[in-house]
């Protein structure tokens, strides 16, 4: 397994944007692997999951990749006046996973959740797509 962390540039949201990920390591995974978007709260960033949480040990044994970028302070969701965190997410995240890495591109091969601001993002984002996502999960959404 390896953790590592990519900058980007942030098509919808016009800015440099960071995101972790987790890559499985195990011979016996070829891939395409599935997907899961963990997305932060209001007043974390992409690092939290990864300080505060066993997220590495919880995933070592699955083929799973697990993506987790900066939703800033957004709420995941477009604003009338300022950045584009539901574009961002969706089509500069999500397109930047499926363009560089071995990873399912259908629904079933992709899963989304989040904590707190993050949690409500999840819920916005798979209730409004439910064609992208085929798994949800939120707390304190």
């Amino acid at each position: 397994m390896a953790v590592c962390t990519l900058q980007f540039h942030g098509e919808a949201i016009q800015k440099a944007s960071s995101m972790n990920v987790i890559f499985p390591h195990n011979p016996e995974f070829e891939g395409p692997f599935s997907v899961l978007y963990l997305l932060h709260g209001l007043s974390d960033d992409h690092t939290i999951w990864c300080r505060r949480t066993s997220i590495e040990r919880y995933v070592r044994e699955l083929p799973l990749m697990v993506v987790m970028p900066d939703g800033g302070r957004g709420f995941y969701t477009d604003a009338v006046e300022g950045m584009a965190y539901e574009r961002h997410i969706m089509a500069d995240v999500i397109g930047f996973v499926e363009r560089m890495f071995n990873v399912r591109t259908d629904c079933l091969g992709r899963a989304i959740g989040g904590l707190s601001m993050g949690g409500f993002g999840s819920m916005k984002l798979a209730l409004k797509y439910p064609d992208v996502f085929s798994s949800v999960v939120a707390h304190s959404g």
